[in-house]
């Protein structure tokens, strides 16, 4: 699959779509989820699922992860003029996070009494740690992406609280690098980091060539006004709420999902799929509100398990290149010839139990521990000698 579902020609996420990317070098799978992740913005809090007393609204908090020099700043910015005046409230993409979770309680209000923001970031790179307050932003504004209502913020700087009034809505689009996210394994990775609530694109696909990229200011205003239209006639006074009941198919979809997150106990995996349903229903918001509903529910549940692939493989390359976190391992590990607990690793080597178990499942592969499996104090990790190493090789 490539990420990009067959949708009729002439709904309106598909003509967006096709005007972008042949304006775009990016990618294609970029430009279909760059669309998608504005579309949801300008869907606002119009649509949800009130689902399992946790409204679920269609803002997908999406991470583009390509080369330099792909062009995803300008084809953002493209996209975002196809969405015109139905877009939220923008924040500026050099905010810092106390500042940008300020604004969004401030300047987001809807006539709902939610929330609702939309949020861009060309390059993490550009903003990330240039403060010590920057560090740890991206996994505190995404916690925002659960929706949580009346949401209070403490803030590091001053002995203030920052409330987020009704549902916080946020759209989150943000750019980066194989090689920025190299840099940054521990935080996006571990357990509470950033990766696992993203859905993510990653390509090293090569560029488009695209050696008129004209715009056309007629189509885009033709599409601005038939989304005008279309968002017009989705609720009048009240929000519109989908309830699932009414797609006897979601049952069917949801214990398929719940019977995956049971064989990936304590697997690496698991944390990935337990946002497979969440992500299934904002595909399924946007789609079934500006495609006519032309995509079913297990059409929406194949594109979420796509990104979930996506991140999953981003997730375990990182770790996999991340060869700095496995020598760290093992220096704590040869401290304790005898055998150390998974947990005393844990503490003294200051990495997450998720990220320490993927280390021990390397360093096992490779011969140069020993592992029973285990986590907690009931783990023990041995170091193998050096030889043993060299004999395997």
């Amino acid at each position: 699959m490539s990420g990009i579902p067959d949708l009729p020609t002439d709904c309106w996420i598909m003509q967006a779509y096709d005007y972008a990317r042949l304006r775009s070098k990016l990618p294609d799978s970029c430009i279909f989820w760059l669309v998608m992740a504005y579309a949801g913005a300008a869907i606002q809090d119009r649509v949800l699922v009130d689902w399992a007393g946790k409204p679920v609204y269609p803002n997908i908090p999406l991470m583009l992860v390509t080369p330099s020099g792909y062009g995803k700043t300008s084809a953002m910015h493209l996209i975002q003029r196809l969405f015109g005046r139905e877009l939220p409230y923008i924040i500026p993409e050099d905010s810092t996070a106390e500042s940008a979770v300020k604004m969004m309680g401030r300047n987001g209000g809807t006539y709902f009494r939610n929330s609702v923001a939309v949020w861009v970031i060309p390059e993490l790179a550009d903003i990330f740690g240039k403060k010590d307050y920057q560090q740890g932003l991206i996994a505190r504004v995404t916690r925002l992406l659960d929706n949580p209502r009346d949401r209070e913020v403490s803030r590091s700087t001053k002995d203030e609280v920052i409330k987020i009034p009704g549902v916080a809505v946020l759209t989150w689009i943000a750019g980066t690098t194989y090689r920025w996210l190299s840099e940054h394994v521990e935080e996006a990775v571990s357990a509470g980091g950033f990766l696992p609530r993203l859905m993510v694109v990653h390509t090293n696909e090569d560029p488009k060539n695209v050696p008129d990229p004209e715009r056309d200011d007629a189509k885009e205003r033709e599409l601005q006004l038939s989304l005008r239209d279309l968002l017009s006639n989705v609720c009048l006074r009240d929000p519109k709420i989908v309830k699932l009941s009414d797609f006897p198919q979601w049952k069917e979809l949801f214990d398929l999902n719940y019977a995956d997150i049971i064989s990936h106990k304590d697997d690496e995996k698991q944390a990935f799929i337990s946002r497979r349903d969440e992500n299934t229903l904002r595909i399924f918001l946007i789609l079934h509100t500006l495609s006519g509903g032309s995509l079913s529910l297990s059409g929406c549940r194949e594109l979420a398990m796509w990104l979930e692939n996506q991140v999953f493989r981003l997730s375990l390359s990182l770790l996999s290149a991340n060869s700095a976190t496995l020598e760290r391992v093992m220096v704590h590990a040869k401290r304790h010839p005898e055998g150390a607990s998974f947990a005393t690793l844990c503490r003294n080597a200051h990495l997450s139990a998720r990220v320490l178990r993927f280390c021990l499942q390397e360093l096992t592969a490779e011969s140069r521990v020993e592992w029973n499996g285990r986590v907690g104090d009931a783990g023990v990790v041995r170091p193998l000698p050096e030889k043993e190493n060299e004999s395997e090789q």
